[in-house]
This record gives structure tokens, C-alpha cells and sequence, in this order.
């Protein structure tokens, strides 16, 4: 089953408002010519790819499948390959979500080429303590934490944000903003909140690994549902559009 999301027609989706790094999502289309399917499950060491096969809750996580068309870009599908390693699948009256444990998560492959200093994260999903559900790092270290206090990190530039007991729309900026002289900011929006600095050092793009459920050693708990990835092609009024939308489905 396909579940419906608001607004189908007015919405420019993610990956039509400007060319995605990657992009996934559980329950939706991400790019409005994707016919693809959006991830794949294993029951009993059978696969299913969703949604042409129906989704039974406490399948494992394979895959899932990356949406975006990018000229130079290719496809960066996130993959767990072992069995012990994969998160539980679920559904909702909203639709499915994967529901991480400690030590379970998906590596992104062949990222690390593609990133710089700007970019924008915008992710779905809650965990139960800041951990990263979006772990981006090498010699530098970004990562997305959603929780009850959602915490965003670049290196040593941390950002919390403390709106609602149930932060789940989350999105981090890092690139130039006008508004403030030109200067180069980290923006952090969750739920209904956000905060921003300027950043004057200590960044930088030396990334080598890429991963949803972890940054290195440290691991996510929690549900993931969306996320996607744009690099500084993107600005910050676009990055602004892509949370109005993220907010308007979720």
C-alpha cells in the first residue's frame, strides 16, 4: 500500500526543488518522476521490494533505495549486509518506519567525493536521547540527532534545540546565508524551533564514511523515515522551501 501525503499536487518535492546527494524515503516518492520502489525487506530470507509487495511488520531492513537523479552522481543506495546488523520495519497509520537498536544501521557508500562545507540535511525521525540518525564523518564529523533535545553537530560546533517532547522534522544548514552579510552560518530547524551561528573555523570536508544509524562508535536508537542530502547548490531560502514542504507532509 502506497499511504497518501498532503497536497501532492501543489508540493515541489525535494528532489525537484534541486538535485539531491542522495535521497531516501520510506513511505513516499522523493523526485516526482521516480517510479522506482523505495526499499527492500527480508522475511525469512526471502526479499520484497515495497511498495509492490506489502509491508508485514517485523521484516528486516535491506535497503534502501536512493530516489535522486544527479548528472556526475551515481546512485547511493543505503545497505546493511548482515542479517544481525538490519533495523525492524513497521507500520503506522501514517506508513512504514524503521525502528533502529543499538548497533543496528545502513552505510552509504561513495559519498565522501561529493561533500563540502555547505550542504543541507533535512531528515524525518525521533530518537529517545540526541544520537546520530544521519552520521556523516572522517578528519570531520557531521551528524544529525533527533530526541526530546535534537542536537546537530560540525566538529566542534554543536547546536541543541529543545521545542517539543516529540521532535521528528529535523533539517541542518551549513553555507552562506545573505542575511547575514554573506557570512557563513549552521542553521538548525526542529519541529516548530530553530537557532543559527556563525561559524568563523574548524570545518572543513575531509569525510570518508557515511551512515544511518551511526557515526563511528557511536550508535542511533530510534525511528528513521526520510531523509535526503543536498550540497551548496542548494541556498538557504531553497533549504527554507525544503523544510516548509518536509513540515507540510509531516
Amino acid at each position: 500500500m502506497i499511504y497518501p501525503v498532503k497536497s501532492e499536487v501543489e508540493r515541489k518535492l525535494p528532489c525537484d526543488a534541486m538535485h539531491a546527494i542522495f535521497a531516501y524515503s520510506l513511505r513516499r516518492k522523493l523526485r516526482r518522476q521516480y517510479n522506482g520502489q523505495y526499499f527492500r525487506f527480508v522475511i525469512e530470507e526471502s526479499f520484497y521490494d515495497y511498495p509492490d509487495s506489502e509491508l508485514i511488520d517485523g521484516s528486516k531492513l535491506w535497503y534502501i533505495y536512493d530516489q535522486k537523479v544527479k548528472h556526475g552522481v551515481g546512485r547511493l543506495n543505503a545497505i546493511q549486509s548482515d542479517p544481525d546488523k538490519r533495523p525492524t520495519l513497521y507500520n503506522s497509520e501514517d506508513g512504514p518506519y524503521a525502528q533502529f537498536e543499538l548497533g543496528q544501521y545502513l552505510d552509504i557508500q561513495g559519498i565522501s567525493s561529493y561533500m563540502n562545507e555547505d550542504f543541507t540535511i533535512t531528515a524525518i525521525g525521533s530518537g529517545d536521547a540526541p544520537r546520530p540518525m544521519i552520521g556523516i564523518w572522517g578528519s570531520n564529523v557531521i551528524t544529525v540527532e533527533p530526541g526530546p533535545v535534537s542536537r546537530f553537530r560540525f566538529n566542534d560546533n554543536h547546536g541543541s534545540i529543545s521545542q517539543s517532547a516529540n521532535n521528528k522534522v529535523n533539517q541542518y544548514f551549513s553555507g552562506l546565508d545573505e542575511s547575514q552579510n554573506g557570512n557563513r552560518v549552521l542553521s538548525m530547524n526542529s519541529d516548530a524551533g530553530g537557532s543559527g551561528q556563525i561559524v568563523r573555523g574548524d570545518i572543513g570536508s575531509d569525510f570518508l564514511h557515511a551512515s544511518i544509524g551511526r557515526q563511528g562508535d557511536r550508535l542511533f536508537k530510534g525511528t528513521f523515515i526520510e531523509a535526503t542530502l543536498h550540497n551548496g547548490e542548494l541556498t538557504k531560502l531553497g533549504s527554507q522551501k525544503l523544510w516548509e514542504e518536509a513540515k507540510s507532509v509531516y
